[in-house]
């Protein structure tokens, strides 16, 4: 993936991205776009601010690099995304658009380059230090615990009172309408209730940025539309 992206609003990256592919099978080049739209703030004090006052983007990618021995998956992507942003990576399979993600989530090291969220430069921080949600695209759920215990997991491990987490618990179940099912297990649910299970337990960590990695796509038509809203409110 190549790229530059630095305008607000609706957005558009065109780029040559050579087939990401970290065993060199794949060498093609591809075309990835980012889409932007403005929404409401994730964070409900609104945009961050950098010690002067003036308001930072939420998300600022400068030079970043990705190469897996002579395969360069990401090449010198510039990237910026405002707070409030819905932001849409697009591109071929095998372009880069996983291994950018992750790199945002600190799951995978760059190789250079540079990533800030809020102004603060988290290259090198960990995942959980970084308050970013991330739904995988595979369902990764913690297989030892129930429904309620996934989605509760944020807020227990963050140490939020016992009723607030209660209370999101409920809220989240409500949201993917599962109040039913808060008891089982991982392997009793099926894809795509386990999904959404995913989705709800990103969203209840009170991470300002989610990143979702093509989460919905083992739901029916209805259920993704339903979700996309749900989540956006």
């Amino acid at each position: 993936m190549r790229g530059q992206v630095g305008e607000r609003g609706r957005r558009l990256l065109q780029a040559d991205a050579r087939q990401g592919d970290p065993e060199g099978r794949r060498r093609g080049r591809g075309h990835v776009q980012a889409r932007g739209l403005r929404g409401l703030p994730l964070s409900p004090d609104g945009a961050e601010q950098g010690s002067g006052g003036v308001l930072v983007p939420k998300v600022e990618i400068v030079g970043l690099t990705k190469a897996y021995g002579p395969i360069e998956a990401l090449a010198h992507v510039d990237l910026t995304i405002e707070d409030g942003e819905y932001v849409s990576i697009i591109g071929p399979s095998g372009c880069g658009k996983t291994t950018l993600i992750k790199c945002i989530a600190g799951i995978i090291r760059p190789s250079r380059g540079e990533i800030r969220i809020d102004g603060r430069d988290v290259s090198g921080l960990r995942p959980e230090e970084r308050s970013v949600g991330y739904v995988f695209q595979e369902i990764a759920l913690f297989p030892q615990m129930n429904t309620w215990e996934n989605i509760t997991y944020g807020p227990r491990v963050k140490g939020w009172p016992e009723d607030r987490a209660r209370e999101i618990g409920r809220e989240m179940l409500e949201m993917i309408g599962l109040q039913d099912r808060s008891d089982a297990s991982p392997n009793e649910l099926s894809g795509g209730a386990g999904q959404k299970t995913a989705v709800a337990r990103a969203v209840s960590s009170g991470s300002t940025l989610l990143l979702l990695d093509e989460p919905l796509g083992a739901l029916d038509a209805k259920v993704r539309t339903d979700l996309r809203y749900k989540v956006r409110k």
